[in-house]
Order: C-alpha cells, then sequence, then structure tokens
C-alpha cells in the first residue's frame, strides 16, 4: 500500500487471540472508512503465528493492510507501544480484542474530527457485555458523562475505546507501564496538555468485561490509583497527591477507597477522620481495660498495634 494510510487501527497485545477474529469482523463491516487504512496486530507472547489470520482477512479486506507486530518486548505496554510507534494514520484507534465496533462507529469518529479539528480525542456509550471489572455483574448500555476533568479525576469516563490524532502520541509519549490503568493515565496526560475530547452520546461498540475482575486486579488498585496521582500530580489536588504518597508507603488511613476510582479531597478527610477517631477509640479502650491483668495484651492493645 502506497502512501500513509489515514487511520491506524492498533490491535492492543492482551493474551486474547481467541477474541481478535470476531474484532476483524466488526472492522470488515465499517463500510469505505477501512478503506486505504492499517490495522496492526501486536503478536506479544501469544506464541500464535498470525499469518494464516492476516492471509485470510487481507482477502477480506483488500483495501485495509493488515500489519503483525512482532517484537522482543518485555510486557504488554512496551508491546503496545512498539505496535504503536509503527503506526503511520493520521488518526489512531486503539482497540482491545474485547471490542466489536457497531457497523458505522469509525465513521462516526471520522466525521467528528472532519467537523471539529479543534477536538483531539473521541470516545462514545458503549453497550457492555458480561460481567465487566468495574461493574460486576451488570450489563446493558454504559452512558458515559461529557468530558469533565472533574470526573475524570475520579475515574476513566473516557471508557474502553477511543480514537485520537496523532498529534496527541506525539504530544503525550508512550503508556506508562507502572500503572495497569494505563489507559486513565493517559487521557488525563492528553487532558493536561490542554487536548480537546469530544463525547458522542450512543453507543458506538460493545466490550466484553467477562473474567476481567480478577482477585490480582483487585488487590493492585489503590496501588495502581496511587501511581495514576503520582504520574500526573498537577492534574490532581494536594490532598489527592498526600493520599497517594501515604497510600504507597502503606499507611493504614490511607486506604484503597472503591474500586477503579480515585477518591476526592471529601472522602480523603473522611478517611482521615474515621482513622483518628478509631484510634482514639481504642486508647481509650486500653486505659479503661482491666483485661490487662492476665499478663497478656488485651484485645484493644493488639487492634492499637495493627492500626499503627
Amino acid at each position: 500500500m502506497s502512501g500513509s494510510p489515514r487511520l491506524s487501527i492498533i490491535i492492543s497485545p492482551s493474551g486474547l487471540e481467541q477474541h481478535i477474529p470476531r474484532l476483524l469482523h466488526s472492522l470488515s463491516r465499517q463500510g469505505p472508512q477501512l478503506m486505504g487504512a492499517e490495522i496492526l496486530l501486536s503478536q506479544f507472547a501469544s506464541g500464535q503465528d498470525f499469518s494464516e489470520t492476516k492471509r485470510q482477512w487481507q482477502g477480506l479486506l483488500p483495501e485495509t493492510e493488515i500489519i503483525a507486530v512482532d517484537d522482543k518486548a518485555e510486557t504488554i505496554t512496551q508491546a503496545l507501544n512498539n505496535t504503536l510507534n509503527k503506526a503511520r494514520g493520521e488518526f489512531i484507534l486503539h482497540l482491545s480484542p474485547r471490542v466489536r465496533l457497531i457497523p458505522g462507529c469509525i465513521s462516526r469518529f471520522m466525521s467528528v474530527f472532519d467537523g471539529s479539528p479543534e477536538i483531539s480525542v473521541v470516545y462514545s456509550d458503549y453497550v457492555r457485555t458480561g460481567s465487566g471489572p468495574f461493574l460486576p455483574g451488570e450489563s446493558g448500555l454504559a452512558t458515559l458523562p461529557d468530558f469533565n476533568p472533574t470526573l475524570l479525576r475520579a475515574r476513566n469516563i473516557v471508557g474502553p475505546a477511543a480514537a485520537m490524532r496523532r498529534e496527541v502520541w506525539k504530544d503525550c509519549g508512550e503508556f506508562k507501564s507502572n500503572t495497569m490503568y494505563r489507559d486513565w493515565d493517559y487521557w488525563i496526560r492528553a487532558a493536561l496538555r490542554d487536548h480537546r475530547f469530544e463525547h458522542v452520546s450512543r453507543p458506538l461498540y460493545a466490550h466484553d468485561g467477562s473474567g476481567q475482575m480478577t482477585f490480582r486486579t483487585r488487590a493492585a488498585d489503590g496501588g495502581a490509583k496511587a501511581m495514576v496521582v503520582i504520574n500526573n500530580h498537577a492534574f490532581f489536588s494536594g490532598t489527592q497527591v498526600r493520599w497517594a504518597l501515604s497510600h504507597l508507603r502503606g499507611e493504614k488511613w490511607a486506604t484503597g477507597h472503591r474500586l477503579a476510582e480515585i477518591p476526592d479531597s471529601k472522602a480523603i478527610q473522611a478517611m482521615t477522620s474515621e482513622y483518628v477517631a478509631l484510634s482514639r477509640g481504642i486508647s481509650r479502650s486500653i486505659s479503661h481495660n482491666t483485661l490487662h491483668r492476665s499478663g497478656g495484651p488485651s484485645l484493644a492493645q493488639a487492634l492499637l498495634g495493627i492500626l499503627l
């Protein structure tokens, strides 16, 4: 294919190769917007040869160049960055294999870019299937809010799929590997650099969140959110930065808060007040405790030791 493509579609490395044929099928239904585009598939740690997949789908999408990127990356984030660095398009659409595009999705995204040159990132509502990691047991329409920095400080309001101009990639650099919330971290960086976001208030894709919520994910949640704050400290309040540092230091008052949500100043104040009240209550219990006569530590003393 000669010349640079208008659109680069990045299929994220994730160990979910079994989902790729269905994603590619949804791409094949996008119509003329796929003409002259390129699709980049990362082969990171898959152990799978995509040459047959590429051959089959190249026949179905003759006007779209499909590129299997095989590199020596050591992590998923590094593989994603390497794949993005090979993208040549004016616009970039980053997709998880769990995504299925609804017909007309790419056309709608591109119409926003064409009609509003000041817009750098476009995202939309979507259909949530399965039991996602952040809304366990729920499915159906996920209605996202219009872009608001205050909301973005609390959670990732952009959702699991979005399109951006190449300028965002050039300006914000690569995804960071020190947090599992790398997309959220990236959109915050874009907001810090004054890139404008546009929300399309209609579902343009489906996302299957089944099986994403593991014990390891829950355990890593607090630290991952704290790193998002540290990575982008200028975006957050001093109170939130203090919470993040305290959480990473293991200070017991700085709890992880709700899953996939960074606490605001009010929530952090409540954490502090609750911790202080609990500490004082245990201290008073120790002062008046008569169970210490047995010579061993009382339950209150043991609890205070855990707290402090």
